[in-house]
Protein backbone atom coordinates (compact mmCIF):
# COMPACT_ATOMS: atom_id res chain seq x y z
CA UNK A 1 0.00 0.00 0.00
CA UNK A 2 1.27 3.43 -0.87
CA UNK A 3 1.79 6.17 1.66
CA UNK A 4 0.02 9.53 1.52
CA UNK A 5 3.01 11.28 -0.05
CA UNK A 6 3.28 8.70 -2.82
CA UNK A 7 -0.42 8.98 -3.59
CA UNK A 8 -0.16 12.72 -4.19
CA UNK A 9 2.56 12.36 -6.81
CA UNK A 10 1.77 11.85 -10.46
CA UNK A 11 -1.43 12.36 -12.36
CA UNK A 12 -4.78 12.15 -10.57
CA UNK A 13 -5.92 9.21 -12.69
CA UNK A 14 -3.05 7.12 -11.37
CA UNK A 15 -4.41 7.52 -7.82
CA UNK A 16 -7.81 6.12 -8.85
CA UNK A 17 -8.48 2.39 -8.62
CA UNK A 18 -8.33 0.32 -11.80
CA UNK A 19 -12.02 -0.50 -11.55
CA UNK A 20 -12.89 3.20 -11.42
CA UNK A 21 -10.54 3.87 -14.34
CA UNK A 22 -12.37 1.25 -16.36
CA UNK A 23 -15.74 2.81 -15.60
CA UNK A 24 -14.47 6.29 -16.48
CA UNK A 25 -13.17 4.97 -19.80
CA UNK A 26 -16.38 3.08 -20.54
CA UNK A 27 -18.46 6.14 -19.67
CA UNK A 28 -16.47 8.40 -21.97
CA UNK A 29 -16.66 5.96 -24.88
CA UNK A 30 -20.41 5.44 -24.42
CA UNK A 31 -21.00 9.22 -24.24
CA UNK A 32 -18.96 9.74 -27.41
CA UNK A 33 -20.81 7.00 -29.28
CA UNK A 34 -24.20 8.35 -28.16
CA UNK A 35 -23.17 11.77 -29.47
CA UNK A 36 -22.18 10.24 -32.80
CA UNK A 37 -25.47 8.33 -33.03
CA UNK A 38 -27.55 11.40 -32.16
CA UNK A 39 -25.76 13.50 -34.77
CA UNK A 40 -26.14 10.79 -37.39
CA UNK A 41 -29.86 10.39 -36.66
CA UNK A 42 -30.26 14.18 -36.78
CA UNK A 43 -29.03 14.02 -40.38
CA UNK A 44 -25.58 15.43 -39.67
CA UNK A 45 -23.26 12.67 -40.92
CA UNK A 46 -20.31 14.99 -41.43
CA UNK A 47 -20.40 16.26 -37.86
CA UNK A 48 -20.94 12.73 -36.56
CA UNK A 49 -17.85 11.44 -38.35
CA UNK A 50 -15.80 14.41 -37.18
CA UNK A 51 -16.88 13.78 -33.59
CA UNK A 52 -15.86 10.15 -33.97
CA UNK A 53 -12.47 11.23 -35.36
CA UNK A 54 -12.05 13.64 -32.46
CA UNK A 55 -12.77 10.77 -30.08
CA UNK A 56 -10.06 8.70 -31.73
CA UNK A 57 -7.57 11.54 -31.26
CA UNK A 58 -8.62 11.77 -27.62
CA UNK A 59 -8.01 8.05 -27.11
CA UNK A 60 -4.61 8.40 -28.82
CA UNK A 61 -3.73 11.28 -26.49
CA UNK A 62 -4.80 9.24 -23.46
CA UNK A 63 -2.68 6.35 -24.72
CA UNK A 64 0.36 8.65 -24.97
CA UNK A 65 -0.19 10.21 -21.55
CA UNK A 66 -0.78 6.96 -19.64
CA UNK A 67 1.62 4.55 -21.27
CA UNK A 68 1.73 2.15 -18.36
CA UNK A 69 -2.03 1.71 -18.21
CA UNK A 70 -2.77 -1.50 -20.11
CA UNK A 71 -6.29 -1.55 -18.64
CA UNK A 72 -7.88 0.49 -21.45
CA UNK A 73 -5.96 -0.79 -24.46
CA UNK A 74 -5.21 -4.14 -26.00
CA UNK A 75 -2.11 -3.17 -27.99
CA UNK A 76 1.27 -3.71 -26.40
CA UNK A 77 3.07 -0.81 -28.06
CA UNK A 78 1.62 2.51 -26.97
CA UNK A 79 3.50 4.32 -29.74
CA UNK A 80 2.07 2.31 -32.64
CA UNK A 81 -1.34 2.27 -31.05
CA UNK A 82 -1.42 6.07 -30.88
CA UNK A 83 -0.07 6.44 -34.43
CA UNK A 84 -2.71 4.08 -35.82
CA UNK A 85 -5.51 5.89 -33.98
CA UNK A 86 -4.39 9.30 -35.29
CA UNK A 87 -4.01 7.99 -38.87
CA UNK A 88 -7.54 6.55 -38.70
CA UNK A 89 -8.84 9.84 -37.30
CA UNK A 90 -7.20 11.82 -40.12
CA UNK A 91 -8.63 9.47 -42.73
CA UNK A 92 -12.13 9.68 -41.24
CA UNK A 93 -11.96 13.47 -40.95
CA UNK A 94 -10.76 13.76 -44.55
CA UNK A 95 -13.42 11.44 -45.90
CA UNK A 96 -16.17 13.06 -43.81
CA UNK A 97 -16.48 15.84 -46.38
CA UNK A 98 -17.95 13.30 -48.77
CA UNK A 99 -20.39 11.84 -46.25
CA UNK A 100 -23.15 14.37 -46.78
CA UNK A 101 -23.15 14.14 -50.56
CA UNK A 102 -25.53 11.93 -52.46
CA UNK A 103 -24.31 10.31 -55.64
CA UNK A 104 -26.01 11.75 -58.74
CA UNK A 105 -27.17 8.29 -59.79
CA UNK A 106 -29.15 7.92 -56.54
CA UNK A 107 -31.08 11.19 -56.88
Amino acid sequence: MRTGQEQREGCWIENVSRKTQRWIGIGLVVALQLGVIVLALADHPVFASRLFALGLVGVAAARCLWRRQPVWFAARSWWWDAVLLVVCAIAIAYLSFYGGRVMPSLV
